[in-house]
């Protein structure tokens, strides 16, 4: 049997997701494990439990606008409009748009924090630098989170084109995770 709840609990979700930074001044580990607790968060907060994850769904839980706009490049925008934000992405494919949503999401996320303080420089990496690798990684965990592709692979999916098409991802991504994840021939590769 259930129990009910006295009351519903109202949260504001991005700075929810920020409180799981635990500090400023991460290594580049300690930042790549933040970014993958905030992306499993993120998904959970909204019930996703399958791919392909629906990430501009996963943008209007945040409050977060998404639009096309053509002059955004690869790699989008993101800025403050008033007590929301507003994400522009230039590619048009599903798998390019969500990519690129998912990059920026992550950098509104670490709006909050002093980008010099909270990835400070890490040999030849610079704070900016930094900012927008774990960016590119929070946004492989949100559309790839690891445990899903791992069980996919144990079942027996191991097409990296095919897998790419269910998890609604370029296939290069996908590649690029399977070997990340150090699954099959794609490891070798590293």
């Amino acid at each position: 049997m259930r129990k009910q709840r006295l009351k519903q609990i109202a949260y504001d979700p991005i700075p929810t997701l920020q409180t799981l930074v635990p500090r400023t001044g991460l290594d580049h580990t300690e930042a790549l494990i933040v970014a993958e607790v905030q992306a499993t968060a993120l998904l959970k907060m909204v019930g996703v439990v399958q791919p392909p994850v629906p990430v501009l769904i996963l943008a209007q839980h945040l409050d977060v606008e998404c639009v096309h706009d053509p002059a955004a490049r690869e790699i989008g925008y993101h800025q403050e409009r008033g007590d929301s934000w507003c994400v522009g992405y230039g590619d048009l494919t599903p798998a390019g748009r969500d990519a690129t949503v998912a990059h920026q999401l992550k950098l509104i996320l670490d709006a909050a924090f002093d980008i010099d303080e909270l990835y400070p420089p890490v040999a030849v990496m610079a704070p900016m630098l930094r900012r927008h690798h774990v960016a590119e990684y929070f946004a492989q965990c949100l559309t790839m989170p690891g445990a899903w592709v791992q069980q996919a692979w144990r079942r027996g999916e191991r097409d990296g084109e095919l897998l790419a098409e269910r998890f609604g991802v370029s296939t290069a991504s996908m590649m690029f995770r399977l070997r990340t994840l150090r699954l099959g021939e794609a490891a070798r590769e590293l």
